[in-house]
């Protein structure tokens, strides 16, 4: 294991204990946010920038799947998510208890996890657990499990926060996109926040190969590598639509399945190195911590840097000014008192 590293706790503070560089500068953020923006809009909105770096910090480093591998399904709601995740544990019954809804009412909730053993720590406010034997699951070459996440445009703001969490949890993620949906600005801001992982884009729902394809696609994997330059992004996984010519859910779904597979085993083969790439994800939630801040601090620190000059040239003048009604501005009192 890499020396800066120490071994995750579960008690909720294994950040506080590693005195890596970025939680340094954390601790030092926090520190001047307490004792010099004090309880001020500012102060505030920098102390819950603290708090949320924090808990995504914590989130990376604990090991909550006992080591296997995980895979997280994320996507905007309708997607087709739990439906690829249904296929890729087909062989299971627990794939009928997968929830696979395109409305508000069906959608899912809460983050689930798929796989032969539960995350520690289970929260059963935000979590679900569904035991699957890893036999029953599609072969990637490792133990892993599943995390069938919230669609994670909701606006609902506990969802949002739920689906965020699965970006931070997991060790490869597999972004779902219909076709008609591959242009959407959603996908560019999923890409950005699992900045530091491994990606797997998987294009659904593709009624016909062509050009046009072909360059949306390009195009997505461009952006996708523009907002997120230390994430590992594969090449795309295309799944037609079954519900055009010949094409039957049966047999699109297990081709679907196997190729999924192979591309995350091809990108965990040659990408994973365990402590390595967890330091990438941390170098990369400290970069988006520290620009999170600049934009915050850019708009409030003249304020509050004129703020501070002003009183400390009044308290200069202070002692002066005492002095002078003290003594009278005569110049014989004044030599006196000299």
């Amino acid at each position: 294991m890499n020396e800066n590293f120490s071994r995750p706790s579960h008690d909720g503070n294994a950040s506080l204990a590693l005195g890596t560089p970025g939680e340094d500068f954390l601790r030092r953020v926090r520190r001047s946010a307490v004792h010099v923006l004090g309880d001020s809009t500012t102060g505030r909105e920098v102390l819950e920038l603290c708090e949320a770096h924090d808990e995504a910090r914590r989130l990376v480093l604990e090991d909550r799947s006992s080591g296997h591998v995980v895979v997280a399904v994320v996507g905007a709601t309708g997607q087709g998510k739990s439906w690829l995740i249904q296929q890729l544990i087909r062989s299971s019954p627990v794939a009928k208890s997968i929830v696979s809804g395109n409305n508000h009412d069906e959608a899912t909730e809460k983050l689930t996890w798929i796989g032969p053993s539960p995350p520690a720590d289970l929260d059963s406010v935000h979590e679900n657990y569904l035991h699957c034997k890893a036999g029953d699951m599609q072969s990637i070459g490792a133990t892993y499990v599943l995390v069938d996440a919230p669609g994670a445009t909701e606006h609902r703001r506990s969802v949002a926060t739920v689906a965020a969490r699965a970006l931070q949890l997991a060790s490869v993620l597999v972004l779902v996109v219909r076709r008609d949906q591959i242009r959407s600005e959603a996908v560019g801001m999923l890409t950005h926040a699992s900045e530091g992982t491994v990606v797997v884009p998987v294009v659904n729902a593709v009624r016909r190969r062509d050009d046009l394809l072909d360059a949306d696609i390009d195009s997505l994997l461009h952006r996708m590598r523009k907002a997120a330059p230390t994430s590992v992004i594969a090449p795309a996984v295309i799944i037609e639509d079954f519900e055009v010519e010949e094409r039957t859910p049966e047999s699109v779904g297990p081709d679907a399945a196997e190729r999924v597979a192979n591309r995350l085993q091809a990108e965990l083969g040659s990408s994973w190195e365990g402590d390595r790439r967890r330091s990438a994800r941390l170098a990369a939630l400290d970069a988006r911590f520290r620009a999170a801040l600049h934009s915050v601090l850019s708009g409030q620190l003249p304020s509050v840097t004129a703020a501070v000059k002003h009183l400390n040239d009044e308290a200069l003048a202070l002692p002066a000014e005492v002095a002078e009604s003290l003594v009278g501005s005569g110049g014989p009192l004044r030599a006196a008192v000299r």
